[in-house]
């Protein structure tokens, strides 16, 4: 997918007016976007690498951290486990560490090497490792370097919600200040500095986005960059596409009702089990109040270069709700298995609150 990645040449501001397939064109981006364009072949990646990691610093590993993995079950236990056809919980944790930094995990993916990697929203790098499907106790911790060098300080700038690794690049959306920006952790470790890849929209559909309703999602659909908005706009979900010429939106209808919560979370898009060319994307949604909690669904959808498309018959393949055992899930990671089903992980936010915690949740997921 090297070609999914983005040139630095910052280009002039970009006027964008961009619609949902089956829309008319007033459906606008009204802020111009400005940043980088999509460029084959490896020079995306060899600009990322030398902006990212400069001559003064050499490759510096993350600071090891202990975690702690206590299993937790999905069901309280006078309960029986009752989840759809072809779905099956494989495992739940809740993770403590000592490390004063470990919370706020919002976005996750799947590195290489089985482990997962996470954003903190306090900007910083936390990665699980991982042994036989379970958390094996221990980690690393880095936080994110700006452009300077120096600490991403504060909500301001190290607000990191969204994740999508490629290529040893991890790509990053920020709230607050709404961007994207790229860090070269394979090449140059912790000591890698953020390359900015877009700026991203402050209103969509004639409608201000929140501080802190942005680009809580991001991922790659083929060779597509897309950053998913939790604020909800007209009753819709704003996938905005940064490699498209120009970059586009695509509204997302909720398909659950009581569910249709903002969006906070996509995977990046795999193959079909079938292999027929089509690719699954898994979207998370969040709703919460004070009487129900946390009430989040997961939706499967056929990405392509139409948008996406409700997988089945349009209803989510899980939806997750009291009593379970839920909390503030943001980030979903997926991976497709030998046997043709899904592996989803899912990991929740603490806020850095006594009243919250960070799980880590894992389903597979067969689609029919």
């Amino acid at each position: 997918m090297r070609n999914a990645l983005l040139c630095l040449l910052i280009l002039p501001v970009l006027s964008v007016g961009c619609a949902a397939p089956s829309e008319t064109e007033d459906t606008l981006l009204e802020t111009p976007l400005s940043g980088l364009q999509e460029a084959p072949g490896e020079t995306a990646v060899l600009r990322i690498i030398a902006d990212s990691c400069t001559t003064e610093n050499q490759k510096i590993a993350a600071t090891p951290i202990d975690i702690e993995a206590t299993p937790i079950p999905l069901w309280p236990r006078d309960k029986a486990d009752e989840l759809p056809s072809g779905t099956r919980f494989v495992g739940g944790w809740v993770l403590t560490s000592s490390h004063q930094g470990f919370g706020g995990l919002s976005g996750i993916d799947l590195l290489p090497d089985g482990n997962l990697l996470t954003v903190s929203d306090e900007g910083a790098f936390v990665s699980i490792d991982m042994s036989s499907d379970a958390p094996a106790g221990s980690g690393t911790f880095a936080y994110m370097h700006g452009p300077d060098g120096s600490y991403l300080r504060g909500k301001a700038e190290g607000d990191s919600e969204g994740l999508a690794l490629n290529d040893g690049i991890a790509y990053v959306s920020f709230e607050r200040r709404h961007r994207i920006e790229a860090f070269a952790l394979e090449a140059c470790g912790a000591a890698a500095q953020s390359v900015l890849i877009s700026t991203l929209p402050n209103k969509i559909d004639g409608i201000g986005v929140h501080e802190n309703a942005g680009a809580e999602a991001l991922a790659f659909n083929a060779d597509t960059l897309q950053a998913g908005f939790e604020q909800v706009t007209n009753g819709r979900s704003a996938v905005v596409s940064l490699s498209d010429d120009p970059p586009s939106v695509e509204m997302l209808d909720p398909v659950a009702s009581g569910y249709g919560g903002p969006l906070v979370g996509i995977s990046n898009a795999l193959p079909t089990a079938a292999d027929d060319g089509q690719k699954i994307t898994f979207v998370l949604r969040r709703q919460f109040n004070p009487v129900f909690g946390n009430r989040l669904s997961i939706e499967a959808r056929y990405s392509n270069a139409d948008g996406y498309a409700l997988a089945d018959d349009g209803e989510p393949v899980l939806k997750l709700s009291p009593p379970m055992n839920v909390d503030n899930f943001e980030g979903v990671a997926a991976k497709l298995q030998p046997d043709g089903s899904y592996r989803l992980w899912l990991v929740s936010d603490n806020n850095f609150s006594p009243r919250q915690r960070t799980l880590l949740y894992a389903f597979d997921v067969t689609l029919p």
